[in-house]
């Protein structure tokens, strides 16, 4: 009820289910235009004060961080990013969303997998983490346009990575 005493619609988004908002994740990951359109598709789907939490990167708070601290740094590194849904699954403890993110990165096809596990509250999530799956190659967004790959001591990544998981097309 408003203050004056008539009823008032639900937001959208009270009551989006997990398969709602998993079909909302996917399509936004299936082919995005860009980093902008790909900002303004999530920010339906994640909480005002969002909290994402990356192995080997800040946690990004909030709407306007994950547009400039993630999504811009990201695709500014990676234009063709696109991902695909392979599978998902709602628990009592949250949602596990299971990935394959792939594009170009310096010139050559990258795909890797990863494991989002979130928890919605009202229809957006909430503290999503991201969870690498058979991965060990990290990139460090200042340098990997300069070929600034590197294996999980550091050291530069060799063209060929024997994890079937995380690999160069």
């Amino acid at each position: 009820m408003s203050a004056t005493g008539t009823a008032t619609a639900p937001s959208p988004t009270a009551h989006r289910t997990a398969e709602e908002w998993v079909a909302g994740f996917a399509e936004g990951w299936r082919a995005p235009t860009g980093p902008d359109a790909f900002v303004e598709h999530f920010r339906a789907l994640l909480a005002p004060d969002i909290r994402l939490i990356q192995p080997q990167l800040p946690t990004v708070v909030g709407h306007r961080a994950f547009a400039e601290e993630f999504v811009a740094p990201l695709f500014a590194l990676i234009p063709d990013l696109h991902g695909e849904v392979e599978r998902w699954a709602a628990r009592e403890d949250g949602l596990y969303i299971e990935l394959t993110l792939s594009g170009t990165l310096a010139g050559r096809p990258l795909s890797w997998r990863a494991c989002d596990r979130l928890i919605l509250c009202d229809g957006v999530a909430v503290d999503p983490q991201v969870i690498p799956l058979g991965t060990r190659l990290a990139i460090d967004y200042s340098t990997a346009s300069q070929g600034g790959l590197h294996d999980e001591r550091g050291k530069p990544a060799s063209g060929h990575d024997p994890l079937p998981r995380a690999r160069h097309r």
